[in-house]
């Protein structure tokens, strides 16, 4: 969590900005040290296979597009759409 400071709330000195952080507590189920953590690799592929699904249904399953939508070369659609093609 970003925890802002106003100037006044700052002890005297010289400041152009100042950001103070404040680590938050951990939330939910990635605090519970008991629940496995899925692996990197995984877990990333997951990710990616759902926000290309999410291009594609955006772009009414048109590849270029989707690929345009998502920075990518339309080559990295068609070899993501392969790799998994559920």
């Amino acid at each position: 969590m970003l925890g802002l400071k106003l100037p006044t709330e700052l002890p005297p000195g010289d400041y152009d900005a100042v950001v103070v952080l404040q680590a938050a507590p951990v939330p939910g189920e990635l605090g519970n040290a008991s629940k496995p953590i899925e692996p990197m690799e995984p877990f990333l592929d997951r990710m990616r296979r759902e926000h290309l699904e999410a291009a594609l249904a955006r772009t009414g399953g048109n590849r270029t597009q989707a690929a345009k939508l998502l920075g990518v070369d339309v080559r990295t659609v068609f070899r993501l759409i392969d790799k998994d093609p559920a």
